[in-house]
């Protein structure tokens, strides 16, 4: 396995090339030696292998194409010879835009479209649906959690909305407030905050659905906007865990369906764990995947799905 990093790495053009089969022979002589002697570059190509695999079993569709970023982590556990193999024998597949896929930034996660589905058993639905309100322990911590249970909350307003149960909004709005003005007060910018303080305000005083799916996508916009240039992940980890918790709770599949946002949003998580996922919730994580591969999803594995993305909730409320 190689374990230097040189200092002049190859580029997206070039390494896609390469697994393409598209280099000539002493170019691509060149590429493999390259590769056995740089762990940066092989680390992105041991990568796409791997999510070519992945995406194989899965029977997923082709994803967009995006620049070129350099990915952080550990350098993945695939013999090098082997995985050169590999890429010369996936020649006739097109895997270099498994390249592109594996560097890609996370799916966009709406809230709303996330819980659009969800409308007709939220309002039929008797139980509880929100947790407790929790904080997070330190700056860190705080910061980390807070933004987790903020995007969780901004999945339930527009669950709430999607069910026209204007009952349910005022738990996950408040939650939004205090959050902002607690554990986040020292991470976050007053004008996003005031931003958030009117869209709320205009919410709870709106008197059409449109207006009030109006101002939760305002406030969904100005904190989206705020941690994705802050490149905060957790925000939307926290939508992620939340929108899947409720479909899993309602029996509801299209969560969980290949193609859908979740679902891929999963894909990335998993190749992105360690940056991303507090490590005690990364078995809860290769746990939900195990489950959603399964042909057909029973009440026991909605029973399963429920309690593990409980699990990586929990993890973020200590």
């Amino acid at each position: 396995m190689p374990v230097e990093t040189t200092t002049v790495c190859l580029d997206a053009e070039e390494l896609a090339a390469f697994v393409d089969g598209r280099l000539s022979g002493s170019r691509r002589e060149q590429v493999m030696e390259h590769l056995a002697r740089c762990g940066r570059c092989y680390e992105v190509f041991a990568g796409v292998v791997q999510s070519l695999e992945e995406e194989r079993a899965e029977g997923a569709g082709e994803g967009e194409v995006v620049p070129f970023s350099e990915r952080r982590g550990t350098l993945r556990a695939i013999p090098w010879r082997a995985a050169l193999a590999a890429a010369v024998a996936a020649v006739a597949v097109g895997t270099g835009a498994y390249l592109y896929r594996l560097l890609a930034p996370a799916p966009a996660l709406v809230a709303g479209d996330l819980v659009a589905p969800l409308g007709a058993e939220i309002r039929s639905y008797e139980g509880r649906l929100w947790p407790e309100a929790t904080r997070g322990a330190g700056p860190e911590a705080a910061l980390i959690s807070g933004c987790f249970q903020l995007g969780a909350r901004l999945v339930d307003i527009q669950a709430s909305l999607a069910a026209d149960r204007l009952d349910k909004v005022s738990f996950p709005l408040h939650e939004v407030r205090r959050l902002l003005a607690d554990d986040l007060q020292s991470f976050v910018e007053e004008a996003t905050v005031e931003q958030v303080r009117e869209a709320a305000a205009r919410l709870e005083g709106a008197a059409t659905a449109e207006e009030r799916r109006a101002a939760a996508a305002e406030i969904e916009r100005a904190l989206d906007g705020y941690f994705t240039e802050e490149g905060i992940p957790d925000l939307a980890f926290g939508k992620w865990v939340e929108a899947g918790r409720l479909s899993a709770l309602l029996g509801d599949p299209a969560f969980f369906r290949p193609g859908n946002p979740g679902r891929r949003y999963l894909r990335w998580l998993l190749r992105h764990r360690d940056e991303v996922v507090y490590p005690e919730a990364v078995p809860e994580l290769e746990k939900i995947s195990e489950i959603v591969r399964r042909p057909a999803l029973g009440p026991e594995d909605y029973q399963e799905l429920v309690q593990a993305f409980k699990s990586i909730a929990s993890a973020y409320q200590e």
